[in-house]
């Protein structure tokens, strides 16, 4: 058994966060086009057509983005010189020595926390990098000291931005 690296929160929000979230703004969604009649406005009377169409795009929009930043996070388990990646569906073991870098996605936050990414030397079957929401600062800490461990290079390690 390992040190988990991963937020315990990362099957809530890559999984069960997007089909809540979908499945709420999508029935909206739908009775708004399919029976705006049934539906009343705080007027009283069905709501303005314009509805449906801001619901529909807040649908879109908000799906690619929890897509581009939930859909890709990854539960990570350092286990002595490796690293056990999963997307839920598969697991693929890492060697250390194959990270290049541990690092934060400065761009994306999932529940406030930072998303982290783990580079690789080489590309594998999740592709160059892996996106993961990390457990906390001490794990985050503990996988940047692992793979400096590994490589044999001591780089000044930066903490998770608050």
């Amino acid at each position: 058994m390992g040190t988990q690296i991963s937020s315990g929160m990362t099957f809530v929000m890559k999984v069960v966060f997007p089909v809540l979230w979908g499945g709420m703004w999508s029935v909206a969604t739908g009775l708004l086009f399919a029976a705006p009649a049934s539906l009343r406005s705080s007027g009283g009377g069905p709501p303005p057509g314009w509805v449906q169409w801001l619901c529909l795009g807040c649908l879109i929009v908000g799906a690619m983005v929890i897509s581009r930043v939930g859909g890709g996070l990854k539960r990570v388990v350092l286990e002595g010189n490796q690293l056990r990646i999963s997307n839920y569906l598969r697991e693929i073991t890492v060697p250390l020595s194959d990270v290049a870098r541990v690092g934060v996605d400065g761009s994306a936050r999932v529940n406030n926390q930072p998303v982290a990414v783990i580079e690789f030397h080489r590309t594998t079957d999740f592709g160059d990098q892996v996106p993961f929401i990390p457990a906390s600062q001490a794990a985050y800490a503990t996988i940047q000291a692992a793979v400096e461990r590994e490589s044999g290079t001591s780089t000044p390690r930066a903490s998770l931005p608050r």
